[in-house]
């Protein structure tokens, strides 16, 4: 979960009761594109609705290079069709995506991954291709029946769910159902095809494509995945055939005497320290039932073995055997936590007058029981250094007296961090070291202390086990204390 601004926190405050009438407007623009001019609008406000919920990287140099490959891709054939913009997102998975009208976006977890400029220009030109041959707009396209349908905006449905729970973090409707939809067969092949062109004229090896493809293959299968847990894979044609048939295209194309930005694997990879690897503490941390949030400096515990989710809008646990949940949100500032119900008391007609005051942990509260929908919610607003949180707890009429009291022991477990628990937070960064000759991956991690397994070292540098890496540069991870923002 991370820090909103009060605009964002409004809107997320609204989630639930606008989601229908947002996705049936928006299905309606979606279906009414026909130009370049429609298609980059439409574009712009799921690329703005994608980049609010999942967050982008905070290191600006590294997104200033993406977005400057991007872009000397983008322009490869002239002017492009449109403004294009490159994103390196707050995603662990290993993907890359566009929507419509020129957005493109990459997540940290599939540069990690990376060992060459090459590499990463064909990714950013699959993308690409995928644009320029309207694969992304159609498929945004056929998602809108869909999305109308569910109400895949409602904040509570994706807490209650775990299916949708674990789609992609906070992101609504259409914008998640263009990310995680596989495109068709000619779709896919057309945008490698494309995008090993583009590759190419700027000047990079169109072979990388196949080269990246079985590294992403390797990673679904170190993580006991399908190629289809990958979205970046998640396509019809075998990543087999991919490979095979990107790695035949690439012996018909010579790369164009171009300048690269890195021309040397050494190059690119220096470009890749410091690079965050895994989940981040910004986002808060699970231990156990107990989430920690550094940043925002609280505690919060939940019942032990109930599912936990951490998403960029809220932090939520259910129970395994029963539809009870309860569930955070960051609301908003100030220090007035009875603002919460005069936000509530204006967007329902839920009668707020036997809300009561309270004390959590010496901080100001306020709580108020209600029932919607055959549902009993006790909702508690705690504020807390100049921030409003909501906590929510729910369960069937039926199941309330049974779950009361453990709904009730989490919104009163809230409070700050400890010293020590603020000072016991790590995280992992991307570091480089020359292998000494004669060393093989697992010597190499040993020696460096890293915190990476020998498997997926092996992966990341694109290496098998028991080469000999003697004089090759390494990409490791440490752990260290995390230094809050």
């Amino acid at each position: 979960m991370s820090e909103m601004s009060e605009r964002t926190a409004r809107r997320v405050l609204s989630l639930t009761s606008c989601a229908c009438l947002a996705a049936f407007a928006t299905g309606c623009a979606l279906l009414a594109f026909t130009s370049n001019e429609r298609e980059a609008e439409l574009g712009a406000k799921l690329a703005a609705e994608v980049e609010a919920a999942l967050g982008t990287v905070s290191d600006a140099e590294l997104a200033a290079y993406v977005d400057a490959l991007g872009q000397r891709l983008a322009a490869t054939d002239g002017d492009p069709e449109f403004e294009y913009h490159f994103y390196v997102v707050e995603m662990v998975e290993p993907n890359a995506f566009a929507l419509p009208g020129g957005h493109v976006f990459v997540s940290r977890g599939l540069l990690a991954l990376l060992n060459t400029e090459d590499e990463l220009a064909n990714v950013l030109g699959h993308e690409i291709g995928h644009i320029r041959g309207r694969h992304a707009a159609h498929r945004t396209v056929a998602a809108a029946p869909l999305s109308v349908a569910t109400g895949l905006g409602s904040l509570a449905a994706s807490i209650v769910s775990p299916r949708v729970g674990r789609a992609v973090a906070g992101v609504g409707g259409f914008a998640n159902q263009a990310i995680v939809s596989p495109y068709s067969r000619e779709q896919e092949r057309d945008a490698d095809r494309r995008g090993q062109e583009l590759a190419a004229r700027a000047g990079y090896d169109p072979g990388a494509l196949s080269a990246f493809l079985r590294t992403l293959e390797r990673e679904a299968q170190r993580r006991g995945q399908g190629s289809g847990r990958v979205a970046f894979l998640a396509t019809h044609p075998s990543t087999a055939e991919r490979a095979a048939a990107t790695a035949k295209r690439a012996r018909q194309l010579e790369p164009e005497p171009a300048p690269v930005l890195s021309p040397t694997r050494e190059a690119f990879l220096s470009r890749l320290v410091g690079l965050q690897v895994g989940p981040s503490p910004a986002a808060g941390v699970f231990r156990d039932e107990l989430f920690l949030h550094p940043d925002l400096n609280f505690a919060l515990r939940f019942p032990a073995g109930w599912e936990t989710a951490n998403r960029r809008d809220a932090v939520a646990a259910k129970a395994a055997d029963a539809d009870v949940w309860a569930m955070l949100q960051l609301v908003g500032e100030g220090d007035d936590p009875s603002q919460g119900l005069v936000e509530l008391a204006r967007e329902s007609r839920v009668d707020v007058g036997r809300a009561q005051q309270v004390s959590i942990h010496g901080k100001r509260a306020v709580r108020l029981d209600t029932r919607s929908q055959g549902r009993r919610m006790e909702l508690t607003w705690i504020a807390h250094e100049n921030r409003i949180y909501r906590i929510v707890g729910a369960a069937p009429v039926r199941d309330w007296e049974a779950a009361s009291a453990a709904l009730r022991a989490v919104s009163e477990s809230f409070r700050s961090l400890s010293l020590v628990e603020a000072a016991s937070i790590e995280d992992q960064r991307l570091q480089l070291v020359s292998a000494r000759e004669g060393e093989t991956i697992a010597d190499v991690l040993g020696r460096a202390e890293s915190a990476w397994s020998p498997e997926e070292a092996a992966v990341a540098n694109g290496v098998e086990m028991g080469t000999d890496l003697g004089g090759r540069l390494v990409k490791v991870t440490r752990q260290e204390r995390y230094r809050s923002h």
